[in-house]
């Protein structure tokens, strides 16, 4: 797995969606709708790692990192996409590599998303996905006007379908949660 970029978030889940479908996603803004109808699903079933939500006309994933902090993003040559919340018992870039591509046989397929457009949103669901603009050429990018820096962020993928799968592992005394998306035909 090789690092791309990290996420930050304020505790809630993190949305997984084609980019160009994150415009009908208004989170906690307007009447607050979104994210409250997301909260409840999570809500209902306290243990529920990941659910399938509609946003427009296409179907995201929505991921509970399991508190406020810090998610670190990765992809293998493959197409394969990792999104890793770490607890580190050694601040280390050896730690959070192996925890992000160590093998796990306790992994949930939670289902099938499909990003056409290759650009894969990904934001804390209480940010509005209207300021989420497609890539272009870029293999990444920062969005800009979040409400808490760094919230939102757009890796480049091969597109079409991925299924994902959620897991826990450890490494030493280090532990984290994971949410993988990995392309359907490699599945």
């Amino acid at each position: 797995m090789e690092f791309l970029i990290s996420i930050n978030a304020e505790g809630g889940p993190l949305l997984c969606v084609d980019a160009r479908a994150a415009k009908n996603w208004n989170g906690a803004e307007g009447d607050g709708s979104d994210y409250e109808n997301l909260c409840a699903i999570f809500d209902s079933s306290p243990s529920l790692p990941a659910a399938l939500v509609a946003i427009g006309d296409q179907t995201a994933i929505a991921w509970e990192m399991a508190c406020a902090g810090t998610a670190d993003i990765f992809h293998n040559a493959t197409g394969t996409i990792r999104i890793v919340r770490a607890w580190l018992a050694e601040d280390s870039a050896n730690h959070l590599l192996k925890l992000a591509s160590i093998l796990s046989s306790t992994k949930k397929e939670i289902g099938k998303i499909n990003i056409p457009s290759g650009d894969l949103a990904v934001f804390w669901a209480p940010e509005s996905g209207r300021t989420i603009k497609p890539l272009g050429n870029a293999k990444i990018q920062r969005v800009k006007a979040t409400a808490v820096s760094g919230s939102a962020v757009i890796p480049k993928t091969i597109g079409g379908g991925f299924i994902c799968s959620h897991d826990e592992v450890e490494f030493g005394r280090s532990h984290a949660r994971r949410l993988t998306l990995i392309p359907a035909d490699k599945w």
